[in-house]
């Protein structure tokens, strides 16, 4: 797995992984891609490409953070490929995506809570241009493993300060599984799922280091 890297603004405000394309997974170009979220007086990080991060200058770092806000997964439908995937199967994958950033946070001992307060951080998190492949198409091209479709998935995280629902960084990346040695080929949802650990870990790893964990 390649080393997570650290993009900080003046104030260290995020540790954020860009090797969000690890363990099976790797980053696309977010070229024309517009951020659903605010951008007001953020500055974005050009040098932090493919991935998109922009964060607030003078803003509290995460080591400041000891409890969270995780709000439902929003699924942006700008796309109209989302619109014709399995519905129920779209929401299964927002409520997974909610579930494993929980339990990743819970594990290291931070709190998860639904109150604003001055120590904690509200995290949104919006999934976006997500596509499944086919299955049955999969499953019967797995003697030409480079005919293979795989999934793909852009998700758009915005961090905000509780107290004042400001918006101190957001980061958006988009990845795409492999088509050679994926491991679950006949599956339409895993490398979305994978996708979803990646930044769930990657979160935890962030805020566990501004802790000197």
């Amino acid at each position: 797995m390649p080393s997570l890297r650290r993009i900080t603004s003046s104030a260290g405000i995020l540790f954020m992984p860009l090797a969000l394309a690890a363990c099976g997974t790797a980053t696309k170009s977010l070229e024309g891609y517009t951020p659903s979220t605010s951008l007001t007086g953020l500055k974005q990080y050009q040098s932090a490409k493919p991935t998109l991060v922009y964060t607030r200058p003078g803003a509290p770092g995460l080591g400041n953070y000891n409890s969270f806000i995780i709000d439902p997964v929003r699924v942006n439908y700008r796309n109209g490929s989302i619109k014709g995937l399995d519905q129920k199967q779209v929401q299964k994958m927002r409520k997974k995506l909610r579930a494993q950033l929980i339990a990743e946070l819970a594990a290291s001992d931070y709190r998860i809570v639904t109150k604003p307060g001055r120590k904690t951080m509200r995290i949104s998190m919006t999934i976006d241009n997500l596509k499944a492949p086919s299955a049955v198409t999969n499953v019967s091209n797995l003697v030409l493993p480079f005919s293979l479709a795989v999934g793909e998935v852009t998700i758009e995280g915005a961090f905000r300060r509780s107290s004042t629902n400001r918006i101190d960084a957001v980061v958006v990346n988009r990845a795409q599984g492999q088509r050679l040695l994926n491991s679950k080929p006949w599956s339409t949802w895993s490398d979305a799922e994978k996708s979803f650990k990646e930044w769930a870990v990657g979160i935890r790893k962030a805020v566990d280091r501004a802790h000197g964990k």
